[in-house]
């Protein structure tokens, strides 16, 4: 029998593989979940607890830096806050107190519904599944009278930039490793220390780790100053980190 963890992300993973049009049932199912597990809801309870929704929303509105007439929205950084805001976004859903349509017209503007909405689940439903999980395993271990010994360190806390700056980031990372990988005039060891921590932190930018994508840069940073190339490469990265509040 699959236990309360496994269920939500299954719940998660339907809604975010569901067409828009059955996008109301989905979440549905995912709020019946979470208030029928008993531990799931213990735990978003805790998460709701002196959270101001209202406020959080307007915090989380921005305007998008190429088109400052339209709105993005930028999930809050803690994964106590990220867990809550969600639930409460999706319950509006659920009530009719906020129309899904609208809210992707509003703040994930595309060519379609359907990219409309991919886009959503990639920026909203992804990082609460993932934030529910290390919250779910934290309230798993606090009965474990060793849990203090072993408190994570990487995946505490969880990058919540819209989609596109990403994959900028990402992007950035891909030429660091097309020009190392270009280059002659390194030794093979050198080359191949530099393409390991620049691949690495490729890979860390998708799993939206914060701690393992600045421990990540600053090995890139420190590696890659022997290589002519590499300081008009690391400072647009390092600016794009900056500006997604990783750094």
């Amino acid at each position: 029998m699959a236990d309360s963890i496994q269920l939500f992300e299954e719940r998660c993973e339907d809604l975010a593989q569901s067409p828009f049009i059955l996008a109301d049932k989905k979440i549905s199912n995912l709020l019946r979940t979470v208030a029928v597990q008993e531990d799931l809801y213990r735990l978003t309870e805790r998460t709701l607890e002196r959270f101001n929704y209202e406020v959080e929303f307007m915090k989380a509105r921005r305007p998008r830096p190429d088109r400052p007439e339209r709105m993005t929205l930028v999930l809050p950084d803690s994964r106590e806050k990220l867990a809550a805001f969600v639930f409460c976004l999706l319950c509006e859903f659920e009530n009719g107190e906020r129309d899904l349509q609208t809210f992707l017209d509003a703040f994930f503007e595309a060519d379609s519904t359907v990219e409309a909405f991919s886009a959503f689940t990639a920026a909203v439903i992804r990082p609460y599944r993932l934030a529910v999980r290390q919250l779910y395993a934290e309230q798993k271990a606090e009965a474990d009278p060793k849990a203090a010994e072993r408190k994570p360190f990487f995946g505490v806390e969880t990058v919540s930039s819209e989609p596109k700056a990403l994959e900028q980031l990402s992007g950035c990372c891909q030429e660091i490793v097309a020009a190392v990988s270009a280059e002659s005039t390194l030794s093979a060891e050198d080359k191949q220390d530099m393409l390991t921590l620049s691949e690495a932190l490729f890979h860390a930018l998708l799993t939206r780790d914060k701690r393992l994508i600045k421990a990540l840069f600053v090995g890139c940073r420190h590696t890659l100053k022997g290589f002519k190339n590499a300081p008009a490469l690391l400072a647009r990265l390092e600016k794009g980190l900056r500006e997604a509040w990783i750094l």
